[in-house]
């Protein structure tokens, strides 16, 4: 219960004897922020959000073992071991005490830096932590809106339109319409179909069809909406979260601020602010730093300095966090009427607000209640304005958590449209914005976050949230750490723990431990990452065995896996074929093997069009089986199971074989990429947009981050098929291939689309990046040594395959780019995509200026560094298939 009392008095504090307006704790001796280890740089976090937190707790856990670590794989670590406590039987406790023991380190970093003090219980604490979380990896559901003109395409397509006659539009008659392309009749007027859709968007019933999806969805999920814009308020005032949980024990309502006038012998005041009213008014509340805050009629919040002086609210200082400007003019002056003109000042309306003893409402609950009753007020002026577009604009800029910098990204930078066409569709991308901190993302990052989000709606909440951070990520880093693993950021995951619980872990695992624990599982990391960059991996000789294993009866469903690899995945080809995969499929089939052994799989018609199998004209997906006369080409998967998917639904599943598919020398088209490719692709060339093709694909990979389904536009013959798994788990081998010897790897496994691209000037993105140095050391025979590599305290020197032809070259290696080291002096390269070549070639010439290496002599490296890798395929294949 609150208690208060009002004084007419401007600038007179009521404070009976026992209140105080001095600090409110700790007020000679601020409370000093630990230091925490700093981020690196190579992510675009925050430092004091909570993926910068995870990323700090690692490398204080770590100490100097971390030092030279990118926080990509140190965020990867992280995950992964968040990730395994998820997958774990729930006996198992060791692997779920060491996530909750990281978790609470994470925590103690986070708590630091927002605001943590002797105001703030070890359970409020975890809660607010975990909610953060929360609103990161579970928001609300993204609401199914449509734009006013797709509520107007819908209108036409449903009432079969042709010629209008609705008493809704029939002032539409006075718009002024083009002469060309006139393909409707309104009224005797001649408008074209654009122009149609235009003018039927802007009409009375699709303004309310839009203002209630809208509108039934805020009132359905206002709490949520009211805690993420806490979190954006916070995020712009660079206010610590924890800091919001005090409980002042005091607070001033500013109610009014009117401006007094004379004139003469008159005298009166006006008010001067509408946003203040004795119904809403701002609140001046102590801080537990013993400095003041300002909570805004809407909710928004600022630290006020030097709030008080002498006893008193300090006007000025309030007016200046309220952004009320005042321009006042004390100077009396004679007119020639001989009266006095106005003399303006102005005074300030203040009541002194007591707590309860028991500190009932914390700063968190006042803003709370301001920013509900201010989304209510604004959707209710929406309504009363008839919808107009500029309301609409306000309500969204003020609802959806970082609005404008997400109504940006959407938008290329020549392409302008209204907010009353935009389909709300973002708000949940809010909230993850919000509780990681979306003031370090660029628009280009966001951009790609809202794709993933946007296309990823099949998925689970917290897996929507990691597609958008992996978009994010992925814009903005070009180094190589998942590249080199072969692997995308594991999905984020909430421990599920119980404050008790979660110290009960930290007092069984303490610090020491947790940091011994975690530093062999980056050993375990740093290891394969070792053995691949100096060509030391003997994965290459797994995969030989198990090509040979899978010629007799031991061959076992995790073999066929671990052939496969655990992230299979196609390559962009180019915009004809799409995306394309080779490496080992799956096939369900519900033919015996001794059938498909002496026949293979052929098509079942005759492929006429290369879009007839490679997924651009969607109708998923390919030939099932024998007796599928509507599928075009062969469907195959990399999975035998996963996410109800796979091949094993159309064999084992149901009685039949999966068979094992050697198409490593076979082009399979990913249907499920190339679908949303091909869509998104036809939209950005129709809206002329930039880069349309690059965005196209970039959407299709986080919309799909795995390779589904594989369908292939031609036969697949007998010595392709290794064997078949029967529903029981036995495997029959393909005998016919008994004989065959596997004594080299093709070409294979996205090889041949990495060549490629390692002939494509400019080009630098994908697996290649980290394979190019390998490649170019062997083609030219000579060590590369590469300084500042990310993965190595000391330079990592890249051996040349067989003798060398001459000394060593040196590069500096800087996240996303090379630099040329030439006889112990760092030289600038351009980051145009060839740096890296260019940076070799600087030093194989002995070239000081870059603009010296002749074009053509990065167009023979390039491509001397492609027939190395078709060459030696076995030498590389490693870098795609470790995991």
């Amino acid at each position: 219960m609150l208690r208060s009392k009002r004084f007419d008095v401007d600038f007179e504090i009521f404070q009976p004897s026992t209140v105080s307006t001095h600090r409110v704790w700790n007020a000679d001796t601020p409370p000093v922020k630990l230091q925490s280890p700093s981020l690196k740089g190579d992510l675009p976090i925050d430092p004091d959000g909570l993926i910068g937190a995870r990323v700090r707790a690692m490398r204080e856990l770590l100490g100097a073992v971390a030092e030279g670590k990118e926080d990509e794989q140190l965020l990867e670590l992280a995950n992964s071991i968040h990730r395994s406590a998820h997958l774990v039987e729930p006996m198992n406790s060791t692997a779920v005490d060491l996530s909750l023991a990281l978790f609470n380190e994470e925590m103690a970093i986070w708590a630091r830096a927002q605001g943590d003090g002797k105001h703030i219980s070890e359970h409020i604490r975890i809660e607010a932590f975990r909610e953060a979380w929360s609103f990161a990896l579970n928001p609300p559901p993204s609401p199914e809106f449509k734009s006013q003109t797709e509520l107007a395409q819908s209108y036409i397509t449903e009432n079969k339109i042709e010629q209008i006659d609705d008493p809704d539009i029939k002032a539409l008659q006075t718009f002024d319409v083009p002469e060309l392309g006139l393909i409707r009749t309104l009224k005797g007027i001649v408008i074209s179909d654009a122009d149609l859709l235009s003018m039927l968007a802007r009409t009375p019933n699709i303004k309310i069809k839009y203002f209630k999806q809208f509108d039934q969805y805020i009132r359905s999920h206002l709490e949520a909406a009211v805690n993420a814009k806490i979190l954006s308020n916070l995020d712009d005032a660079k206010i610590g979260r924890l800091t919001i949980e005090y409980r002042p024990e005091n607070a001033w309502a500013i109610r009014d601020v009117r401006v007094k006038w004379r004139h003469g012998p008159y005298r009166g005041e006006v008010p001067y602010s509408a946003s203040l009213s004795p119904r809403e008014p701002a609140m001046l509340v102590p801080a537990p730093d013993g400095r003041h805050l300002l909570i805004s009629p809407d909710g928004s919040l600022k630290y006020v300095n030097d709030a008080f002086k002498n006893g008193k609210i300090h006007k000025e200082a309030i007016l200046d966090a309220l952004g009320i400007k005042v321009f006042l003019d004390k100077n009396e002056k004679k007119e020639k009427s001989g009266t006095t003109t106005s003399v303006h000042d102005i005074s300030l309306r203040a009541v002194y607000v007591r707590n309860t003893p028991h500190r009932l409402f914390t700063i968190r609950k006042i803003m709370q209640g301001k920013i509900a009753h201010h989304i209510l007020s604004l959707i209710e002026t929406w309504k009363e304005r008839e919808y107009e577009p500029d309301a609409g604009e306000r309500l969204l800029n003020f609802v959806v958590p970082f609005y404008e910098i997400i109504n940006r990204a959407q938008l290329d930078s020549e392409y302008k449209i209204k907010a009353s066409d935009i389909a709300i569709d973002v708000i949940s991308l809010g909230f993850t914005l919000a509780s990681i901190g979306g003031s370090t993302l660029s628009l280009k990052g966001v951009m790609a976050g809202i794709s993933a989000a946007r296309t990823a709606k099949a998925a689970t909440a917290s897996a929507r949230a990691s597609n958008f951070l992996r978009a994010v990520f992925s814009d903005f880093k070009t180094s190589s750490f998942l590249k080199k693993t072969g692997k995308e950021l594991t999905d984020f995951v909430m421990p599920i723990f119980t404050a008790g619980g979660l110290m009960r872990t930290a007092s069984r695992l303490p610090k020491l431990v947790l940091s011994r624990k975690v530093g062999f599982e980056l050993a375990q990391m740093d290891s394969a990452i070792v053995r691949i960059a100096t060509g030391k991996d003997r994965s290459i000789n797994l995969v030989k065995r198990l090509f040979t294993k899978a010629s007799t009866s031991s061959f076992t469903v995790d073999d066929a896996a671990t052939l496969v690899s655990r992230n299979p995945a196609s390559l962009f080809i180019d915009e004809k074929r799409g995306f394309a995969y080779h490496g080992v499929v799956f096939r369900g089939d519900m033919r015996a093997p001794d059938v498909i052994f002496s026949q293979g799989f052929k098509l079942r018609s005759r492929v006429e069009d290369l879009t007839e199998v490679n997924g651009f004209r969607g109708g998923f997906g390919g030939g099932k089986n024998a007796l599928d006369m509507d599928g075009k080409g062969i469907s195959t998967s990399p999975y035998m199971k996963i996410d109800g998917a796979g091949a094993d639904v159309y064999g084992r599943d149901r009685g039949g074989y999966t068979y094992v598919i050697d198409a490593t020398n076979l082009e399979g088209y990913d249907l499920y990429r190339n679908d949303h490719f091909a869509k998104a692709h036809n939209g950005y060339k129709q809206r002329k947009m930039l880069h349309a093709l690059d965005k196209a694909r970039k959407e299709a990979m986080f919309a799909f981050p795995r390779s589904l389904e594989i369908n292939y536009g031609t036969d697949i013959p007998v010595k392709n098929i290794l064997g078949a798994f029967d529903k029981s788990g036995n495997y029959v081998p393909n005998l016919s291939l008994a004989n065959k010897l596997v004594d080299h790897i093709q070409p294979t496994h996205r090889l041949r689309a990495i060549a490629d691209r390692l002939r494509t000037a400019g080009d630098w993105d994908g697996a290649f990046g980290d394979i190019a140095p390998m490649a170019a050391a062997s083609a030219l025979g000579r060590q590369i040594v590469i300084h500042g590599h990310p993965a190595h305290a000391s330079p990592l020197v890249i051996l040349p395959r067989g003798l060398e032809s001459g000394p060593p070259i040196h590069v500096i290696y800087r996240p996303g780019h090379y630099q040329a080291l030439v006889n112990g002096r760092a030289y600038e390269v351009p980051g145009d995509g060839d740096c890296f070549f260019r940076a070799v070639l600087m030093g194989v010439q002995d070239i000081r200026h870059a603009s010296d290496v002749a074009p053509q002599a990065v167009r023979h490296l390039r491509e001397q560094t492609a027939q190395e890798v078709l060459r030696y395929p076995a030498d590389y294949e490693p870098f795609l298939i470790i995991s």
